[in-house]
């Protein structure tokens, strides 16, 4: 997977408008562990959607995190997928 990835925290009206149009029926489930005076925590975040193929590629899931352990996508472990700085991207070629 080859594009240029974002390098500022930045989404855009038009950027979200996009998006909005392809993505609909979000849902977020979110475990996390914290540990007191410290900012380093562990989790589990789940994002489920419905998309409509034939938009933007990559899709552009906002998540900022410096460590992502494992990602399943379509209910399988994958790699398909790179993590920007603020973001996770997904191929829309991997994506049902």
């Amino acid at each position: 997977m080859t594009f240029l990835m974002d390098t500022e925290n930045i989404l855009t009206r038009e950027a979200a408008e996009t998006r909005s149009n392809l993505v609909s029926n979000a849902s977020y489930t979110l475990e996390l562990t914290l540990k007191e005076h410290t900012a380093e925590y562990r989790g589990h975040c789940i994002v489920a959607f419905d998309y409509l193929h034939g938009g933007i590629d990559p899709l552009k899931l906002d998540f900022i995190t410096k460590e992502i352990h494992a990602v399943t996508l379509n209910g399988m472990a994958t790699e398909e997928y790179l993590k920007g700085e603020f973001a996770i991207y997904l191929d829309e070629d991997h994506l049902t």
